[in-house]
């Protein structure tokens, strides 16, 4: 193998684990911080609807839920991007759920800002927020693993593979060590503070996204 080949390798994998730390630290919020959310300020009993609210703890299955209902969607959404030009690419496309993961977590930040103070949310709030770390999660998870399959030197796919798998793991530890802050902050900053994140990996995409295009 030529040396060139196994650097540009690493080079790539390198810049797909990015991402990956980011979605993760926004993922991980929903069996977390999300969860006390909910609790604390989230109607539970959707307006009343239930007699019963639904369990904080339970609001973190719709992830899975709401991926098989999305699932479908993802490719007709992939091609009339790709017609619009949002989506010509690979790196386009980790940028693009990198975006959704931001906006998941940061738009909860607009329901803290203008309900009261011991007022309860509405759960379209948290559902929203869930949806668009979905489609971030269909989106990223797969390209990266293709990607992976693709890029990696002969022989190296299995361990790469791993390796991405270990920086999804620095992403959920970095989502433990986020929430310690929970309580130490509005609701309202923590959620644009943990939006920072896949933002500050969107940025590093720009110029490092060329290493793994694939048009």
């Amino acid at each position: 193998m030529r040396p060139g080949s196994r650097s540009s390798g690493a080079v790539a994998l390198a810049v797909l684990c990015v991402p990956a730390i980011a979605f993760s630290a926004i993922y991980g919020q929903s069996l977390g911080t999300l969860i006390f959310w909910s609790r604390d300020r989230v109607d539970l009993t959707l307006g009343g609807w239930l007699g019963t609210p639904i369990s904080p703890a339970a609001t973190c299955s719709l992830i899975p839920l709401l991926a098989i209902v999305l699932s479908p969607t993802i490719e007709p959404l992939r091609r009339f991007l790709g017609r619009l030009g949002v989506m010509r690419s690979a790196a386009s496309e980790l940028r693009l759920s990198l975006l959704l993961a931001a906006f998941s977590i940061g738009i909860l930040a607009i329901p803290e800002w203008a309900a009261a103070a011991h007022s309860r949310i509405s759960a379209t709030w948290l559902l929203a927020s869930y949806v668009l770390a979905t489609l971030s999660e269909l989106i990223i998870i797969p390209l990266s693993l293709s990607l992976i399959e693709e890029l990696a030197p002969p022989g190296r796919v299995v361990t790469d593979t791993g390796v991405w798998y270990l920086s999804a793991a620095v992403g959920s530890q970095l989502a433990g060590e986020a929430g310690r802050l929970w309580s130490a902050m509005p609701a309202a900053s923590y959620f644009l503070m943990v939006s920072l994140v896949p933002l500050a990996a969107y940025a590093m995409l720009w110029p490092l996204g060329g290493r793994v295009d694939r048009r």
